[in-house]
């Protein structure tokens, strides 16, 4: 049985999910490829605009809002990552991921890469003169890194300017 051609999306929750919503608006996939499959990967229940034929979920490697460094919850974050990444993959053929981040997209585009699975990444719009703390690990590893700030292109220099979303 072959696997199903598949794009898949990776974003967190408030602003990352806005971004997401936004260059699905633009992109207008469903609307150019109807046989090409949308999967999401988010921390939450997420479905947005009903895009997405499947969503997985994921949670953050170290959650907001919780008191103190806890490294047995990101270790059990990051195993659960992992497992729903290789969900993803043997269950279609991703043509290629897009991230909006944050740290939820880390540990599956580093496995994607190990797949030789092509990947986008979109920094945060809401830095200007600092990287995002997964810009930093994103930039190393991404296909293709893009900024959405000009002034992030002296702390990227191999990114591309893309405007904002």
């Amino acid at each position: 049985m072959s696997r199903k051609k598949a794009i898949l999306f990776i974003f967190g929750d408030g602003g990352h999910k806005e971004q997401a919503k936004r260059l699905l608006s633009v992109l207008k996939l469903k609307e150019e490829f109807p046989d090409l499959t949308l999967v999401s990967l988010s921390e939450k229940n997420q479905i947005i605009f009903g895009h997405f034929h499947k969503t997985y979920f994921a949670p953050e490697l170290r959650p907001k809002f919780k008191s103190g460094f806890n490294p047995f919850i990101i270790l059990t974050n990051t195993l659960k990552q992992f497992s729903a990444i290789l969900n993803i993959i043997f269950k279609f053929k991703i043509v290629v991921s897009i991230s909006t981040g944050p740290g939820i997209s880390i540990i599956p585009t580093y496995t994607m890469k190990l797949f030789q699975i092509p990947n986008i990444y979109l920094e945060t719009w809401s830095r200007f003169e600092t990287k995002s703390l997964a810009g930093k690990f994103m930039y190393h590893v991404s296909s293709l890194f893009l900024v959405q700030n000009k002034e992030l292109k002296t702390l990227y220099t191999k990114a591309l300017y893309s405007g904002r979303l």
